[in-house]
């Protein structure tokens, strides 16, 4: 019985490490400046393939490839 007395403080501890990381994840993604149209890759693409794809998503200025964030931003004005 003591030895899972003694647990209860490392799993709490756990538990509050996982709730920090996972609200930590959640506020960075909407955060991202990246076009929410799939797919989010195109630093393996051609340099303006981000540009027809914006344009073919009602996206009518065309976009490019943000290569650090490995996705798309598409113009809107």
């Amino acid at each position: 019985m003591l030895p899972k007395i003694k647990a209860v403080p490392k799993l709490a501890a756990a538990l509050a490490i996982a709730a920090a990381l996972t609200f930590g994840a959640a506020q960075a993604l909407p955060d991202s400046p990246c076009t929410p149209l799939p797919p989010h890759t195109c630093a393996d693409k051609d340099p303006e393939w981000c540009d027809g794809f914006c344009a073919s998503n009602s996206y009518p200025y065309g976009g490019s490839c943000l290569t650090g964030l490995d996705c798309c931003l598409c113009l809107e004005k």
